[in-house]
């Protein structure tokens, strides 16, 4: 499975538990070059290639991090 292209989902926001940044997780097979290098420059996280509903959307950059699913809405909700 080839990696969902997520860069139309960046998040500017802040984790809502500790202010930091927050970037997208990434799941499925990363086969653009590009999207290794966001993630090598922090700007996406690799979350692997088992694809789950639940599986959590964003994860902030902060000192312990933080991951969140984002609803319809584009809510921010802690996983769980």
């Amino acid at each position: 499975m080839v990696a969902e292209d997520s860069r139309d989902r960046k998040r500017t926001g802040k984790c809502p538990t500790c202010g930091s940044k927050t970037v997208p997780i990434i799941y499925g097979l990363p086969l653009d070059p590009e999207l290794i290098e966001e993630a090598d420059r922090g700007e996406v996280e690799l979350g692997g290639c088992l694809i789950w509903p639940d599986n959590p959307s964003w994860v902030c950059r902060g000192k312990e991090p933080h991951y969140w699913l984002e609803d319809e809405a584009g809510t921010l909700e802690a996983d769980q």
